[in-house]
């Protein structure tokens, strides 16, 4: 990961390049765009955030504003770019979350609203670049499946939140190994949110869990400053008891994959806010 983020940083021909091969690469877009834009400023941001948004805008305008395999990244480069700044000339990740909670919020109902009716089916016909469901769905319990209609929750959280706040960290942890080796996971473990936004975002959390089915994407959506906090609970426990760096990657990985541990995380971030477990176990770093 060092080795491209030095490339990143080697001049604006060699970030452009990264950032539009992102098309191809989950996560590499808003990594790029992140780490110039923490780095260099909101201008050399702006000349890569361009250049980023390009083949989607270029896409968006010969396929249609029904293209949501080409709308959503557009939408979630235009968020990176902008919490890069905040996170930039704040240096807060409790300001960030916060905005990324309302970012997501708005894009997942507005994207709802523009692209009606899509389905799943919808997203891997433009995915795969197929001409009929029939290349898609081999038989027809896989195709009642995937046309299930997408929500706005699920757009707000799978395709809106996580990819942004996946990449910015990925830009951050890249910023850390270039110019303050080991500086991404202290940060990590100091990640605390107060009591003004923990509890709107657990009221958020637990009404959408009792709505039930449909609202569960929203649930996770309201939780992400909670999440977040438990994420840095559990960092400072693995570097205290020495974690291999395998076992904490295994460990992030299980977060996006297994909603249990994800529910798990915002409970424990929650009762951190008045528990302190991290000063409580002299956790901290």
């Amino acid at each position: 990961m060092r080795v491209l983020a030095e490339f990143i940083m080697r001049g604006r021909a060699q970030s452009v390049l990264i950032a539009v091969l992102g098309v191809f690469f989950p996560f590499l877009t808003q990594a790029c765009l992140g780490l110039v834009t923490l780095r260099k400023g909101w201008l050399e941001g702006v000349i890569l955030l361009f250049w980023s948004t390009l083949p989607y805008v270029g896409g968006l305008i010969l396929l249609g504003v029904d293209a949501f395999a080409l709308l959503a990244p557009l939408v979630v480069i235009l968020a990176s770019y902008v919490l890069a700044l905040v996170l930039r000339r704040q240096t807060s990740w409790q300001i960030v979350l916060l905005m990324l909670v309302g970012i997501a919020a708005l894009s997942g109902v507005a994207l709802d609203y523009i692209l009606d009716g899509l389905t799943l089916a919808d997203v891997a016909l433009v995915n795969m670049n197929t001409d009929s469901q029939e290349q898609v769905v081999q038989n027809q319990e896989l195709a009642d499946a995937l046309n299930l209609p997408i929500t706005a929750g699920q757009i707000a959280y799978n395709f809106i939140a996580m990819p942004v706040v996946l990449g910015l960290m990925l830009a951050r942890y890249m910023q850390a190994s270039l110019y303050n080796p080991g500086g991404f996971q202290v940060e990590v473990t100091r990640l605390r949110i107060g009591a003004f936004i923990a509890m709107p975002s657990m009221i958020g959390f637990v009404l959408c869990n009792l709505l039930g089915e449909g609202y569960q994407e929203w649930a996770v959506v309201f939780a992400l400053p909670l999440l977040a906090n438990g994420v840095g609970v559990a960092q400072s426990v693995f570097l205290a008891t020495g974690w291999r760096t395998i076992a904490i990657v295994l460990f992030y990985v299980a977060v996006l994959l297994l909603h249990p541990l994800v529910m798990l995380l915002t409970v424990l971030g929650f009762s951190d806010i008045w528990l302190d477990y991290r000063k409580r176990f002299n956790l901290e770093r």
